[in-house]
């Protein structure tokens, strides 16, 4: 989870905290598994955020 806020007076974003999803660390099986496939971890976890990403993205245009 990725916790983000506006601070009030400059109204900027501002980053507070991320929690790893279980099975998401560097070490973890599903990592791994992707660094055998040729996938490093930091490529591994930007897809996912794109992915996610464009996935929010059609989902609200779908809504409306």
């Amino acid at each position: 989870m990725v916790s983000l806020g506006a601070a009030k007076l400059t109204r900027k974003w501002v980053f507070f905290s991320l929690n790893t999803l279980p099975g998401m660390t560097e070490t973890s099986l599903f990592p791994k598994a992707a660094a055998a496939a040729g996938i490093d971890f930091a490529s591994l976890c930007e897809q996912m955020a794109t992915m996610a990403y464009q996935r929010r993205t059609l989902s609200q245009a779908a809504s409306g």
